[in-house]
């Protein structure tokens, strides 16, 4: 993952914890203010008592020679003494005003509260802040963490590479026009390489030739395949080798781009036996 990518990523959680953060304070706001309207509402143990008059039972048509039955002074209201009674000149508004303390404000104050935005308190600011601030440290650490990885890693590459080519530097020497035979017997051509790391490559000539290369002290295999006509296999081989062909008249051979001179009447097949000079 590049820095530019991770970089966006963070971004995106910042602003994914903002939008939230937002949400949960807007709706505490909306609480609140639910919770205000809930406490204006008029309290109902101030509600005036009942009535202590009987409720009237209709209306009695009497005849004007019969003689009204005469009625008894009316009871005086009569106030029960285990049931508590609020005697007060205050009006029902004055009454809800002082059983809400809250609400003890006027209309001025009430359309100045309503046209201010919502505002954050204190304590949601700052944790608000803070998360914002931690954001931006793990971004810049993740940064340089990864900048100081990458440059140690280059560091380590670079010398690995320099360390490895200065161990497996080969020997060179002088590399005739062209690279004839030193002896040659049982179908085994004997050729002296100038240098310990040498390139071999094999062309069919006329047709297509078999080739089976091997390297090393223990003749290790390193490439067995044909070679069409017209076509080329190149292979770099250190220390002593050994290269057959198949079909020696149909092939042609260059060493670091130097001809090899087979023998006159080659046999088939051929291996051509390349030896190294011996190192001091």
């Amino acid at each position: 993952m590049s820095i530019v990518r991770f970089i966006a990523i963070s971004l995106l959680v910042v602003i994914a914890l903002a939008v939230v953060g937002v949400a949960l304070l807007r709706y505490r706001k909306l609480r609140r203010d639910e919770m205000r309207a809930l406490e204006k509402r008029p309290v109902s143990s101030l509600a005036p008592p009942p009535s202590p008059y009987q409720p009237s039972r209709g209306v009695k048509i009497i005849d004007g020679g019969v003689t009204p039955t005469p009625r008894g002074a009316p009871e005086r209201p009569r106030l029960d003494p285990d049931r508590t009674y609020v005697f007060s000149d205050l009006t029902p508004s004055e009454r809800e005003a002082l059983a809400t303390p809250r609400s003890r404000h006027d209309a001025q104050w009430a359309l100045e509260r309503s046209s201010h935005g919502t505002r954050l308190s204190p304590g949601s600011a700052r944790i608000l802040i803070g998360v914002l601030g931690a954001m931006v440290l793990l971004i810049i650490a993740g940064a340089l963490i990864r900048h100081s990885s990458h440059a140690g890693a280059h560091a380590s590459t670079t010398s690995s590479s320099t360390s490895t080519t200065t161990t497996t530097a080969a020997p060179s020497g002088t590399w005739p026009t062209t690279l004839t035979a030193s002896s040659y017997a049982n179908g085994v051509a004997t050729y002296a390489m100038a240098s310990n790391s040498y390139t071999v490559s094999v062309t069919g000539r006329s047709g297509p030739v078999w080739v089976v290369m091997n390297m090393g002290p223990h003749n290790t295999l390193e490439y067995q395949g044909k070679v069409n006509a017209g076509s080329t296999y190149t292979l770099t081989l250190t220390g002593h080798g050994t290269v057959s062909l198949g079909s020696p008249k149909n092939a042609t051979v260059s060493i670091n781009t130097h001809a090899v001179v087979f023998p006159s009447a080659p046999s088939a097949p051929l291996i051509l036996s390349l030896t190294v000079p011996t190192s001091g």
